[in-house]
């Protein structure tokens, strides 16, 4: 292993020694597959950020984002310690952070790493700080709508119909089961509900209309997924946006087949896989109807994320050496300067496809060869 390699080693085991120590403290659950994913994905931040210090250009930019994207991981992990190490003595200070980091920030750097890289590929002439103006903006745009209105109040979360619904009923079907020693029909609990003095109760047809799905969260006693499917909604449909958009992109790159930073397009690859499991997981969490459910479609999705951030690694470690390299210098330049004399960059991923996989010949002469012996040559018509 090269030098950097044992470094980046080293400071991946002292953050996972500060994490494991953390530990000690008073915290929500976390359980072990997550701990690996916040392990791997700090090994990508810090992989990330050397990645960036080596890059040059408008690649730099993207390791950077892309840094920032698994840096994000630490406040997420922090999150675990709000209200019960942090904070404490401060009532909905988990729920502030919930909603204004693990909801609303995380969507913002997902969208903003999407346009990012979008912008920088088809419009490559223009100056850096136009495409961060304009990533950022229409991001925060479409994140600002999209968690519309609860990033300015959150505590409209309480005023949610399903949330609602559920506290009105609750206290009725924890008092008819009690009595009757056995969950009630549905019919016996809109009778009894019916007879409450209460002048803003819910209609008789709209709790039953609610109960066809909301039925098993009384059963389960749990109001979690409830309260908290507004947002987990948004975030859904904003992964769904963001598997849509890389999916067009890719066709994009394929299509238009101009030269490009080298990985970035196995990055991509990884990236769709990333929302379509996260969208996955985004639905399982808006109809989870008890919290061990819930727990099952987390630990789930956490396995399929660790899986997609291990071939990652490979990717990254792979773009760690080429940027350690002295071609990589070359041919960023030559993408900066003459793009319309070189060809897309040959990998070793493309190598194994091309020479197990695919015969196309007009697909193999426009992807560059690379070769360890003669680095420039590599670079070719």
């Amino acid at each position: 292993m090269k030098k950097i390699e044992w470094k980046i080693l080293f400071v991946w085991f002292l953050i996972i020694m500060l994490i494991r120590i953390s530990l000690f403290l008073p915290h929500r659950y976390i359980d072990e597959i997550r701990l690996i994913n916040i392990w791997l994905q700090v090994l990508l931040f810090i992989i990330s950020f050397v990645i960036t210090c080596k890059s040059r250009g408008s690649q730099q930019n993207i390791y950077l984002n892309l840094t920032l994207f698994f840096g994000f991981v630490i406040p997420l992990f922090l999150g675990s310690f709000v209200g019960q190490t942090i904070l404490s003595n401060y009532r909905y200070a988990s729920i502030y952070y919930h909603i204004y980091v693990n909801i609303f920030g995380r969507g913002l750097i997902l969208f903003f790493l999407i346009l990012y890289i979008f912008i920088d590929y088809l419009f490559w002439k223009t100056h850096i700080w136009k495409k961060y103006a304009l990533s950022l903006t229409f991001a925060l745009g479409v994140t600002l709508i999209a968690f519309s209105p609860y990033w300015h109040n959150p505590m409209h979360l309480y005023n949610n119909e399903d949330y609602v619904t559920y506290q009105q009923l609750h206290g009725v079907w924890t008092n008819l089961s009690h009595e009757l020693n056995r969950a009630p029909s549905n019919e016996e609990l809109i009778h009894t509900y019916s007879k409450l003095p209460n002048n803003n109760k819910l209609d008789n047809s709209n709790i039953t209309s609610w109960l066809e799905n909301g039925r098993s969260y009384l059963e389960a006693e749990n109001v979690t997924p409830l309260f908290w499917k507004p947002l987990n909604r948004a975030l859904m449909i904003l992964n769904i946006l963001n598997f849509v958009l890389l999916s067009i992109f890719l066709v994009i790159i394929y299509k238009l087949d101009r030269p490009y930073h080298p990985y970035v397009d196995k990055i991509i690859v990884f990236l769709i896989l990333f929302y379509a499991v996260e969208a996955i997981h985004g639905y399982g969490a808006t109809s989870s109807p008890s919290i061990e459910h819930l727990r099952v479609i987390i630990t789930i999705g956490q396995y399929a994320t660790v899986l997609s951030f291990l071939f990652l690694l490979y990717i990254f470690h792979l773009n760690l050496r080429f940027v350690t390299s002295s071609v990589n210098a070359y041919y960023e330049e030559a993408i900066l300067t003459t793009p319309q004399n070189i060809t897309r960059w040959r990998d070793e991923i493309d190598t194994f496809f091309l020479k197990y996989l695919t015969t196309n010949i007009r697909f193999i002469r426009r992807i560059a060869h690379t070769s360890i012996v003669n680095r420039k040559e590599n670079i070719h018509e």
